[in-house]
């Protein structure tokens, strides 16, 4: 058989998961010609689908010596990183990569995966987003943007996401098993047990029911009262001045970011810099919002108590 003949071969191979043929027939090209990126392309491919992990670093990484736009070579050796659990080496692995694949999806893609990995739930949620943003029908990506909402106690974001991977991969069984988490996290966090001893649904303000829950004296009930005024007062106010500091503090170090990059002083480290200044004013606003959201329950169950009963 000639190169091109073995070269086809060996690519259906893959296509029909016989991995270990297909790498068979690639190392015997690789005799006739080391220096293609292509085929190290191809057989590094192999050598993942394998699960041959150290193999298809091997071949990225020949990738990046031979050709001057390693972009592709960069965001799969970033995907191996991720797999063997170096998520730090595979950020800056696809970090290097995007530069050059500026409209990589799976590039988006597997950054999500090592932030979210490395507990930057923030970058995650900006990763996963512009890789939709490139693929909307992306379900994997749906999923895993649904894991890191649900990874950040929002629940009813990551509902909807899981329930998009679902309507464009039914068979996608993380997807339905976050899903029944996140509905579950939801239908839970619309009820708090009050500062009365009482169960109480956020959302109707209705109680949930009392049953062997000592009734509190008026004297009590006027005590805890006042504590939880004092304390939702308290909570509002921290809350509006640290969101006022952070703002200050980020934007006007973003905006010094973003002046340095429009006069042309660009490199890897400033647009990281950049993004991670962005990401941590959304997260500090959804913060926020939240915490706002839990001041608001602890008044409306001061309210529900008020009255002696």
């Amino acid at each position: 058989m000639s190169y091109e003949e073995n070269l086809a071969a060996a690519r259906r191979h893959v296509r029909h998961g016989r991995y270990d043929e297909a790498i068979e027939l690639f190392q015997r090209l690789l005799t006739e010609n080391d220096i293609d990126p292509a085929l190290h392309d191809a057989i590094g491919s192999a050598y993942f689908l394998a699960g041959r992990n150290e193999e298809a670093a091997k071949h990225f990484e020949r990738i990046i010596r031979l050709t001057t736009n390693p972009g592709k070579a960069l965001i799969n050796l970033g995907a191996v990183y991720n797999r063997i659990g170096e998520h730090q080496k595979a950020v800056d692995s696809i970090r290097k990569g995007i530069q050059y694949e500026k409209r990589s999806v799976e590039g988006y893609y597997n950054l999500g995966v090592g932030h979210r990995k490395l507990g930057q739930h923030a970058m995650a949620v900006t990763a996963y987003k512009e890789a939709l943003r490139l693929d909307p029908k992306f379900a994997e990506a749906h999923q895993n943007l649904g894991n890191v909402y649900l990874d950040q106690g929002l629940p009813e974001q990551a509902a909807a996401h899981y329930r998009k991977a679902l309507e464009l991969r039914p068979d996608l069984e993380r997807a339905a098993r976050g899903l029944a988490d996140a509905e579950r996290a939801a239908a839970l966090a619309k009820q708090a047990v009050s500062p009365f001893g009482r169960l109480v649904d956020t959302q109707s303000g209705q109680h949930a029911g009392d049953d062997g829950l000592r009734p509190l004296t008026n004297e009590e009930r006027e005590i805890d009262r006042r504590r939880l005024h004092d304390l939702s007062k308290d909570i509002e106010a921290a809350a509006g001045e640290w969101l006022t500091t952070l703002h200050q503090d980020l934007e006007a170090a973003l905006a010094t970011l973003e002046k340095r990059i429009a006069v042309g002083r660009i490199d890897g480290a400033l647009l990281e810099a950049s993004d991670n200044f962005s990401a941590a004013i959304t997260a500090a606003e959804a913060s926020r919002r939240q915490l706002r959201r839990k001041v608001l329950e602890l008044v409306a169950h001061e309210e529900l108590q008020h009255s002696p009963g």
